[in-house]
């Protein structure tokens, strides 16, 4: 099959794609972990794998500037997975800006999860001070219902924040602002801990 000069190339490899420059003649332009950016045939581009076109609509560049920004880096080896991988720099050759759709999804996924986890154990003690103030405001039924749901966990928690009483919904943003935030802090934690070791 034949590209257009400055295509972004994108080649699956188990659980991630690969990402190069193509720039004629079956050659591209990629950036590999223990050779920084190199220029390979497009079949060792491809190691047997399908190869797609990620299009830019609207791109910065021609296809002509693209291969000359790429081969402009062609030696550099300064990769790193987070910040300047394969992907980053072939974004970087056809729009000027670096990014990394796969690093962008995989942060967001850990966040989402960090922020679900820190939700789940803030929703815990916010259920167990909900369960007061819901004995008092809710009557012998909110107490009832709070005795409940304080043996549950997640999901249920929820719900018994919201059964207690109107007293006890004050405290659900709390829990959530709190689970976020512990979250959040988590991840940056382990990003900088890997990043430093």
């Amino acid at each position: 099959m034949s590209y257009a000069l400055g295509s972004h190339l994108v080649a699956s490899r188990l659980g991630y794609t690969h990402h190069g420059i193509y720039i004629g003649r079956g050659l591209v332009v990629h950036y590999l972990l223990d050779e920084g950016i190199t220029i390979a045939t497009l079949e060792d581009f491809a190691d047997g794998q399908t190869v797609q076109v990620r299009p830019h609509p609207g791109a910065s560049y021609s296809g002509e500037e693209c291969v000359c920004r790429a081969l402009s880096r062609v030696g550099e080896d300064d990769y790193n997975l987070i910040f300047n991988n394969c992907e980053h720099f072939a974004t970087w050759c056809a729009t000027g800006e670096a990014r990394s759709g796969q690093v962008e999804d995989a942060v967001l996924t850990g966040l989402g999860a960090a922020a679900v986890t820190g939700v789940a154990r803030s929703a815990g003690t916010s259920v167990v001070k909900a369960l007061a103030t819901g004995a008092i405001a809710g009557g012998t039924a909110g107490a009832a219902t709070a005795g409940i749901v304080g043996t549950t966990v997640g999901a249920s928690a929820v719900v018994g924040v919201a059964s207690v009483g109107a007293a006890s919904l004050a405290a659900a943003p709390v829990a959530v602002t709190v689970g976020v935030v512990t979250g959040i802090v988590g991840i940056v934690g382990s990003l900088l801990s890997d990043w430093f070791d």
